[in-house]
């Protein structure tokens, strides 16, 4: 099987020194472990003023470049497009920035490759460390990926954007259920006398 570094360019992301320097807004935007979850990007980045990061915008992100994490064993990654690329982006240093070059994979299967379960804990094998292990670009770029046929890799794309899909209508079923269980609960306890006079007693307090 080729190895990643055969299919893809590795890079790490921005290194930065010091505590960054956040502005409400700007041009350029940076992100960080904790703007990513395991259900994708939570939060937009910080703004930072490209003028204090030397050569910043050669690390800006393009369509379909992918994001993974280098530190810790909670290995998080994703894929950029136009679903989260709103300005010129970059990575900080706790990430790689893998860009496909190889015609024979598509992005988004390889993303889908990466946060599979056993190749989570392939990488997690490829950690060195102590308290909070790091994955080298060297090892990284060793990582075998399995080459199946342009249509396979295309159908198992559409499946993974067809679950997310029904994943987040249900998450917001779930979401609306929990909602209106609350306020149908509460209605009810407000309807006890000795509750009601409780919070009748503490509103007057107030």
């Amino acid at each position: 099987m080729p190895k990643l570094k055969e299919l893809a360019n590795i890079r790490t992301g921005y290194s930065l020194k010091g505590k960054i320097k956040e502005y409400a807004t700007g041009e350029f935007k940076i992100l960080q472990p904790k703007d990513i979850s395991d259900h994708g990007l939570e939060e937009a980045g910080t703004f930072v003023d490209p003028h204090v990061y030397p050569s910043i915008d050669n690390h800006v992100l393009s369509p379909e470049d992918i994001g993974l994490s280098n530190k810790g064993l909670n290995i998080k990654s994703l894929i950029f497009d136009q679903n989260n690329l709103f300005s010129p982006t970059i990575l900080s240093s706790s990430f790689f920035m893998i860009r496909v070059f190889n015609k024979q994979i598509n992005p988004y299967y390889l993303l889908w490759y990466l946060q599979q379960d056993q190749t989570i804990e392939n990488l997690k094998q490829l950690m060195k460390g102590g308290a909070v292990p790091s994955l080298s670009k060297k090892d990284l770029g060793q990582l075998e990926i399995p080459i199946i046929s342009m249509e396979d890799q295309n159908k198992i794309v559409t499946l993974q954007k067809q679950l997310e899909m029904e994943s987040e209508k249900l998450n917001k079923i779930i979401q609306n259920g929990s909602e209106l269980l609350t306020s149908f609960g509460w209605n009810l306890i407000n309807k006890i006398p000795i509750y009601g006079k409780q919070k009748e007693k503490v509103a007057s307090n107030n």
